[in-house]
């Protein structure tokens, strides 16, 4: 049999590749009707010599043909992947690489994942996650839905703290409930949790990206001893903070808990129930949750496309190790629906300069991550049965009166409900 044209170029090599995936094209077949699947990897070894010659970061195509399709294609955006023995594509202008027999591909998400011959045909991705006791949903969520692309520009795309009427209805409604205690649950960067700490309340953070934990404890740095915050890694679903009292470990209780436009990061309504069982256990009677969802009108509005401009200052961008003063963030959104989620994906290319160190640098990042598609009935039928009565429901970040065909959020304002004797709650509190 002739080969292919496509064949006559290509090559073995014995290197090893390494990058950060960027973009993933979606399972397909090609011309000999074999299972193709696709990724984009970001160069990580070069990518330093890249920026420091105002260049572009090298981008590496890798091809999963058959099996290995079939084996890989759970890859994701933000996952690393190393790739050693592989064929190369002599002819193509972009750097391919293509899997073979001898191919061994390593991909870390939480932990690693390793493919090669001796399993490609028989590998299951779910299999292999539930062998180290991990779901693929849990997985997913700490894999996609962490910001680990977009972190360095975090604050800058959701929002400085300039924005001074986002932030003040918060703190409206929390003086109104007397609150002096709050869990900011999906912390991030700490946005929210920096603001109300300068405002004279206790806060404490918790977010399961150790990324933007990192960038959070950064900025905690800055402050004194006595007005720094407290942040834990942990997931939303399964967190226990706890205390010491009379001899016995308890739950940290608080005021109010605040969980702004994380919720629905989770994989399903399932883990929805059972993050905001948590929240119940750690809000003190008669306390507070305010929620904060996006709105998903009756009819659905398809798949969309924006493009925004941002100007980076130092004062909301926490890039780490460099002295940026100037410069600009270009980011097209896209947002479509897919099998029960609304997915977005950010590209992002952003362009800054050192005055202090006379550099310029450039950089290209992919964003994706996906929020669960519910219905407000039923989410609103799992807060009342995990104990929680809803007390308020505004439709703007600054307090709207909420419309359900026009508002853009749900910010849900809830209270603790009393679930039993004083004997049970003391029983249920304890760990």
């Amino acid at each position: 049999v002739a080969p292919l044209m496509s064949d006559v170029h290509i090559t073995s090599s014995t290197l090893e590749i390494e990058g950060d995936v960027i973009s993933v094209e979606p399972l397909t077949r090609d011309e000999r009707d074999r299972k193709v699947f696709i990724i984009i990897l970001e160069d990580l070894k070069n990518h330093d010599r890249n920026l420091a010659l105002n260049s572009d970061v090298n981008r590496i195509k890798i091809i999963f043909h058959s099996e290995w399709a079939d084996a890989c294609c759970f890859v994701g955006v933000g996952d690393k992947v190393k790739v050693h023995h592989f064929n190369v594509d002599s002819d193509a202008s972009l750097f391919v690489a293509i899997c073979n027999a001898h191919s061994e591909v390593t991909v870390e998400r939480t932990r690693k994942v390793l493919v090669n011959a001796s399993n490609v045909e028989r590998f299951e991705y779910e299999e292999e996650a539930q062998k180290q006791n991990q779901t693929y949903q849990s997985l997913l969520v700490r894999g996609h839905n962490q910001f680990t692309r977009c972190a360095p520009y975090y604050d800058a795309i959701y929002g400085s703290r300039l924005e001074k009427p986002r932030f003040d209805y918060i703190l409206d409604i929390l003086h109104g409930y007397f609150v002096k205690t709050i869990l900011d649950c999906g912390c991030g960067t700490g946005l929210h949790a920096f603001f109300l700490a300068e405002n004279r309340l206790s806060v404490t953070g918790l977010d399961c990206s150790e990324v933007l934990l990192d960038l959070a404890k950064e900025k905690n740095q800055t402050l004194t001893p006595e007005a720094a915050l407290s942040f834990h890694r942990a997931d939303m679903c399964t967190f226990k903070l706890t205390n010491q009292q009379e001899g016995k470990e308890v739950y940290q209780t608080f005021d109010c808990i605040l969980c702004m436009d994380a919720l629905l990061l989770l994989p399903d309504m399932q883990s929805i129930k059972m993050a905001i069982r948590q929240f119940w256990y750690h809000v003190k009677n008669e306390g507070h949750l305010i929620l904060d969802i996006p709105n998903q009108p009756p009819v659905d509005k398809g798949a969309s496309q924006t493009a925004i401009k941002i100007d980076l200052q130092r004062q909301n961008l926490a890039l780490l190790g460099r002295s940026i003063e100037e410069g600009t963030l270009d980011i097209v959104q896209r947002s479509f629906k897919e099998k029960g989620r609304r997915v977005h994906e950010w590209y992002g290319f952003a362009q800054q300069y050192s005055k202090q160190r006379k550099l310029r640098y450039y950089s290209n990042w992919t964003e994706r991550f996906d929020e669960l598609l519910y219905h407000a009935p039923e989410l609103e039928s799992v807060l009342e049965e995990e104990g929680f009565h809803i007390v308020a429901l505004y439709g703007d970040q600054t307090g709207g009166d909420f419309d359900p065909q026009t508002s853009p959020r749900r910010y849900y304002v809830c209270c603790r409900k009393f679930m039993g004797s004083p004997e049970f709650i003391s029983a249920t509190m304890n760990v």
